[in-house]
């Protein structure tokens, strides 16, 4: 740094409070003990996120470690070279909580993972979270959801974490990662303003309400495009653009670069398959009565005729009153970066499903489809927009199904298909029967036509409104959809 920048690096020194009207910061040399004021012109707050630490009982013991610096990254590595077949407990289910529990079972350890909430990855939606969930129950780890954590015990060779349900569930390493929060005491001890997210406040140009202080990364709050209000958002990408504008506006006289906000674009790897997010979920939009529209889909990362094609599920969410994309999710072992990228760009570029089954992307056979999963995602979403079709959510058919007049489900799967897994009330009519078997359809009760993942039944659909059935809906995503809504239901 030195060297290189001319810039002074003071390690193991603590910055203990901030006097605005001096200009001057309390400086801690914890090697010597040493404290002295530290006077500046412009002042830069990087000082990020901290790990959230309930009060449990019995907490502080060597056995309980968190992961997230390179300190506790070795020590967990000391303990897995030592102990590779001992048993692990991850608290948490966020990234860090799944790249732990995946690391471990690489390792050899026993792992069980262990979460209040009813799911992992509480941004994503249940259901998309429960394909996570159900990858990593296959690769052996054992899935704890909505439990609580009351106390640890800690005995001469294990612990025990004791839940709330009474259960005890013992333990030789326990990973806590449980979450972050904004490491805010040196601003908030000065009077710097905080916002009802817990971060400090800043513009456009990562500066505090003291024009002489800017703030970037995890200490900050964000604004989140999709719905123009202000998060906390503990992501890397951020991170790295505000401090990029912080550090150029506190070093001229005038501002130069300033920060939009961020769709919350995100990606995790679950044992060889990846989930992805972007823009505004389900659940927020619902719960924030945001007006909205989802449909799924799912196709192969590249051409099906290429060898390794692999199944790419995507749920986008738009506008229904304009049409314009506000969020997806994605997972799938091959091409889930691909994908959340360009749909982050759409989100940011305000595009709407025509747009983006209108885009121009590359296409060869060992890379992608002549219609990329993506594209056919917007045009799947384009024609429900535009009333060339109706679709019907997993969640809405459940709903529906438990009402007084259920509509009638059609499964136009072959009859193996319908064999192997059903909706239960569903009445087999493949596809290519259907034209000659309108007599087996009820007349008095909608109908909701559905196959595997959704192409078929867009065809039964158009077949039969074309045929006079002007009642009719698909089943958006299939039976591969609604098989990851009744998963999600589940929560241990």
């Amino acid at each position: 740094m030195k060297s290189r920048f001319n810039v002074d690096a003071h390690l193991r020194h603590e910055a203990i409070s901030l006097d605005r009207v001096a200009k001057t910061l309390l400086i801690k040399n914890l090697t010597t003990g040493e404290i002295f004021n530290y006077e500046y012109d412009r002042l830069i707050i990087a000082t990020g996120a901290k790990s959230i630490r309930p009060p449990f009982q019995g907490l502080d013991h060597p056995r309980l470690v968190e992961c997230r610096t390179v300190e506790d990254a070795d020590q967990l590595r000391q303990f897995v070279v030592a102990r590779p077949k001992a048993r692990a407990l991850v608290i948490g289910g966020g990234f860090i909580g799944i790249e732990v529990a995946e690391a471990m079972t690489h390792q050899g350890m026993q792992v069980t993972l262990l979460d209040l909430a009813s799911q992992v990855l509480p941004p994503f939606d249940p259901e998309i979270a429960a394909a996570a969930q159900e990858h990593m129950r296959g690769r052996g780890v054992t899935l704890k959801l909505g439990a609580k954590v009351e106390s640890f015990e800690h005995g001469e060779h294990e612990s025990y974490a004791i839940l709330a349900s009474g259960e005890c569930v013992a333990f030789d390493l326990g990973i806590l990662a449980i979450g972050v929060t904004p490491q805010t005491s040196l601003a908030k001890g000065s009077g710097i303003p905080i916002g009802a997210t817990g971060g400090i406040v800043v513009n456009e140009y990562q500066q505090t309400s003291d024009p002489n202080i800017f703030a970037a990364g995890d200490v900050t709050e964000l604004l989140f495009w999709p719905t123009q209000s202000c998060i906390k958002l503990a992501l890397a990408g951020p991170a790295n653009k505000q401090a990029r504008a912080a550090g150029t506006n506190a070093a001229t006289s005038q501002p130069q670069i300033s920060i939009s906000g961020a769709a919350g674009t995100s990606i995790v790897r679950v044992f060889d398959l990846a989930v992805a997010m972007t823009g505004l979920s389900e659940k927020i939009a619902s719960l924030q009565k945001i007006a909205h529209k989802v449909i799924y889909t799912q196709n192969g990362h590249h051409a099906g005729y290429f060898p390794g094609a692999q199944p790419l599920f995507i749920k986008l969410i738009y506008s229904p009153d304009t049409g314009r994309v506000l969020g997806g999710q994605i997972f799938g072992a091959q091409g889930v970066d691909k994908r959340i990228d360009v749909l982050a760009t759409a989100i940011q570029g305000r595009f709407t499903v025509d747009q983006l089954a209108d885009l121009d992307l590359a296409y060869a056979p060992p890379f992608g489809a002549a219609k990329d999963p993506l594209v056919i995602a917007g045009m799947v979403a384009s024609n429900e927009f535009h009333g060339r079709t109706r679709t019907i959510t997993p969640q809405q058919l459940r709903d529906e199904l438990a009402s007084v007049i259920p509509p009638a489900v059609v499964d136009v799967r072959s009859a193996r298909e319908y064999a192997a897994g059903r909706i239960v009330s569903a009445i087999n009519i493949p596809l290519d029967e259907l034209r000659a078997s309108c007599e087996r359809l009820p007349i008095d009760r909608p109908l909701v036509m559905h196959c595997e993942v959704g192409y078929r039944g867009y065809l039964a659909e158009r077949a039969l409104r074309q045929l006079g059935h002007a009642n009719v809906r698909n089943l958006t995503g299939g039976y591969r959809a609604w098989k990851l809504m009744q998963l999600s239901i589940v929560t241990n």
